[in-house]
């Protein structure tokens, strides 16, 4: 610090006033890349591949007691293993994606996912999250089935699901857990049985419970809303990120885990 206090005054004053100016565009642009990150919901997918691997794990257990040391135990190299799909690690990916975008792309990212509409979206998105697993929300998917809705509104449900990639995502997730299973259970009868597990349970059903959950999510979303809410995912810059994301979720899960944020 002695060479600081020889520094003539104005170069002090210089530097620290460029210093503070860098840190402080620094925080503006992580806090920036935080809030894309939450908005676009990308960070979703790791609680999606935590909770597929407990539930499918919980499911084909082969122990009556399901609780017991060795369950316990292939439970927890089976997260373990899914390490890299925590949400720090996650968070990390991301971020260094948003690295590469200029701030006025930032910037414009952000203002697509803070449009009223989208933040509409996304609380109704919350709402149905909630009120998956309740009565009300099981019934309105039987009548889906019964009574199909018009043929208008299925192509705008269509359309909105193919610009958000929620299918894309969901199976990635799927895969990831399926793989882990298959690496982190080697030798065990419950490794492939959860890895079979996950992925007889996803197949061909990724695509229509997307549906079937925007369909009762926007329920009360107009169709110009509908159609609104589809070309600001379709923007060129939303797609951009959402496929820089995408590619920049972890590959191949780890064959030798170490302790996991999960």
């Amino acid at each position: 610090m002695l060479y600081r206090v020889l520094l003539p005054l104005i170069a002090l004053l210089a530097i620290s006033g460029v210093a503070v100016a860098a840190d402080a565009a620094t925080d503006m642009g992580n806090e920036r890349a935080d809030d894309i990150v939450s908005l676009s919901g990308v960070m979703g997918i790791s609680i999606q591949v935590k909770q597929q691997a407990e539930a499918a794990f919980s499911e084909v257990a082969t122990d009556i007691y399901k609780e017991s040391a060795e369950n316990s135990a292939q439970k927890r190299r089976l997260l373990m293993s899914l390490s890299d799909w925590s949400q720090p690690a996650l968070a990390e990916r991301f971020q260094q994606v948003l690295n590469t975008y200029s701030d006025d792309e930032q910037r414009a990212l952000l203002a697509l996912l803070q449009d009223p509409l989208m933040a509409q979206a996304r609380h109704a998105e919350e709402v149905a999250l909630s009120e998956q697993n309740t009565q009300v929300y099981q019934d309105y998917l039987t009548r889906l089935e019964r009574y199909p809705p018009g043929r208008t509104r299925a192509q705008r449900v269509d359309k909105l699901a193919k610009a958000m990639q929620m299918e894309r995502w969901i199976t990635k997730a799927n895969e990831a857990v399926s793989k882990g299973s298959t690496v982190a259970l080697s030798g065990s009868v419950n490794g492939a049985v959860t890895g079979a597990a996950v992925a007889n349970k996803a197949g061909g059903k990724v695509g229509r419970a997307v549906r079937y959950f925007l369909f009762y999510a926007y329920r009360r979303i107009s169709n110009p809303e509908m159609d609104q809410l589809a070309r600001l995912w379709s923007e060129p810059l939303m797609q951009r990120w959402l496929n820089d994301a995408f590619k920049a979720l972890p590959g191949e899960v780890s064959a030798a885990p170490t302790d996991s944020e999960y």
